[in-house]
């Protein structure tokens, strides 16, 4: 989870001090450098001590730790911004066209954003984690589940089953779990230890399965519980949004490149593999249309 959205829980869950110190790191975030500790204890009624714990909090060990980091992640987040709101991305006054255009631009968006977060190690130790799994096992709940099975489907024409992992049946499964299997767990924010999926992450270190999360940037659970992690897109907010647009693109985009990657280290094999299976299931397939008849 980002830093800013950690500061936007502070200001929606509590009346008090800490509601009053994140409205100014919400409002000033472009400009804290210009502030010292003791001042923005003054513009907020607070005091020194408050602000450490607050940082404390937001899960760092001070004050000038947490505004190092709150500053440079506002940075990236600026240097990568779209003119398309996330969250709010069309008014209700919109035609249909605009709708339409509002939306590809924040898909397009999310879709840089996630390529430019990607990097070859972390790819390259995710890929090697899905060849050497004798059992893949995916964990995540509402739309990240629908976007799993798409992620599996791709994966069976190739020979290469994954688990697609209900709700009901989470815990009970990552029970049965060892450290030659792999959980491929998908949370946006990766915090919570009382929800699926990441309430199973101690019963998997427990037995030693490796762990591939797909999460936001920041601190959290997943990531800290991870034998690696590819970072999703992570400009929504929790709740305040029409729909997870940049989410579901960016996890689409991160699950796509690694069945591709996948494919790609048996290349000729895949290839031909998936060829006889299409050919023996959707043998009564048929189109009139030349261009895409076989």
């Amino acid at each position: 989870m980002l830093i800013i959205q950690k500061i936007e829980q502070l200001y929606i869950r509590y009346d008090d001090s800490r509601m009053a110190v994140s409205e100014f790191l919400i409002r000033e975030r472009r400009k804290l450098n210009q502030y010292s500790m003791q001042s923005i204890a003054a513009r907020t009624y607070t005091s020194k001590s408050t602000l450490v714990r607050i940082a404390k909090h937001l899960g760092f060990h001070g004050w000038s730790d947490f505004i190092k980091a709150y500053t440079e992640e506002t940075i990236y987040l600026d240097s990568h911004s779209s003119i398309t709101d996330v969250n709010i991305p069309f008014q209700k006054d919109d035609t249909c066209l605009q709708v339409a255009g509002e939306i590809t631009s924040l898909k397009t968006s999310s879709l840089e954003e996630t390529l430019h977060l990607l990097n070859d190690q972390d790819h390259n130790q995710a890929v090697s984690l899905l060849q050497n799994a004798d059992r893949i096992c995916f964990m995540g709940i509402s739309v990240n589940q629908y976007l799993g099975e798409l992620f599996q489907h791709k994966m069976l024409l190739i020979g290469k089953p994954v688990e697609i992992v209900t709700q009901a049946e989470m815990k009970f499964l990552a029970s049965t779990l060892t450290p030659k299997d792999l959980a491929l767990i998908v949370s946006y924010s990766g915090n919570d230890v009382n929800r699926m999926p990441t309430t199973n992450l101690a019963l998997l270190k427990e037995q030693g399965v490796p762990i591939l999360g797909i999460t936001s940037l920041g601190t959290n659970l997943l990531r800290e519980s991870s034998t690696c992690t590819l970072s999703i897109a992570s400009r929504e907010r929790l709740y305040s949004k029409i729909a997870s647009y940049a989410t579901e693109t960016s996890i689409g985009l991160l699950l796509d490149v690694l069945y591709s990657c996948y494919f790609q280290q048996n290349y000729d094999q895949n290839m031909q593999h998936k060829l006889d299976m299409s050919r023996r299931i959707e043998q009564h397939r048929y189109s009139t249309s030349s261009g895409i008849m076989e």
